[in-house]
């Protein structure tokens, strides 16, 4: 399976745009089935974009318009591989991981007599969700496991408590992707190509980020502190950010 944008490119108000929903927004996305050549190999099946003769017809479906940046930037993702050609292990690892993510949405979501309202929340996809709401990297083992803890009733707690597509949570996630360089990296280059140079600047900048975090003892939720402000700008997120640039400033 595939999940494809409804549209072929992102404009920059769009870009602001994956942050400003309300709880009835939807979105239209196409899916189609890929049948590869069984003869091909489990990698080139995995690292190699499709051919025309082996994409399916698509089919169109109405979901959440939370999922849309999330959805956007794991395709992204997939293209760093594919039309970017970058080559590194951190690349192709979170490639696939995230083909196989959309794999199973896709699957999620054709289930036969399948209702999606605006009211809908996929299993797939909220888990990873709730991890980016807390600034956790979803391939770091270690870090999910000192964020989530170690019983029923913390896994309960931190999945189950919270709607990550609630309007009101769109402050905290805004801010708190931003240590998570591999969704920072996809939302900064929607309208351009990644390079090498910029996908390791990305984890760069995130050792810095976790730097900066760790020696700030005033913490305040909604605050924009400046090591946080020169990534965004250094990573041209400053449309993404703007709003929440915006409402820092207002509430120094």
């Amino acid at each position: 399976m595939q999940i494809y944008k409804p549209e072929p490119e992102e404009s920059e108000d769009e870009e602001a745009d994956l942050f400003d929903y309300d709880e009835k927004k939807m979105f239209r996305i196409t899916i189609a089935k890929i049948v590869r050549n069984k003869k091909m190999s489990t990698k080139n099946r995995e690292l190699t974009a499709p051919t025309e003769d082996e994409i399916g017809e698509y089919q169109a479906y109405w979901i959440p318009f939370g999922y849309r940046r999330l959805l956007a930037g794991f395709i992204r993702e997939i293209d760093f591989m594919i039309e970017d050609q970058l080559k590194t292990h951190n690349c192709l690892f979170r490639a696939v991981y995230v083909q196989k993510v959309l794999d199973a949405f896709a699957e999620e979501i054709q289930t036969p007599n399948r209702r999606i309202t605006p009211r809908w929340r996929s299993r797939v996809l909220n888990p990873i969700l709730q991890r980016q709401l807390r600034g956790v990297n979803d391939m770091e083992s270690e870090s999910i496991k000192s964020q989530v803890g170690s019983t029923i009733d913390d896994a309960t707690a931190f999945y189950l408590m919270l709607d990550p597509l609630h309007p009101d949570h769109i402050p905290a996630m805004v801010h708190n992707i931003l240590y998570i360089w591999p969704v920072r990296l996809s939302l900064s280059t929607l309208q351009s190509r990644c390079s090498e140079q910029l996908y390791a600047g990305a984890i760069r900048n995130t050792q810095g980020l976790v730097t900066g975090l760790l020696a700030t003892s005033d913490w305040e939720d909604g605050k924009l502190y400046p090591y946080e402000y020169q990534v965004i700008k250094k990573e041209n997120l400053e449309v993404m950010y703007a709003k929440y640039i915006a409402a820092a400033v207002s509430n120094p």
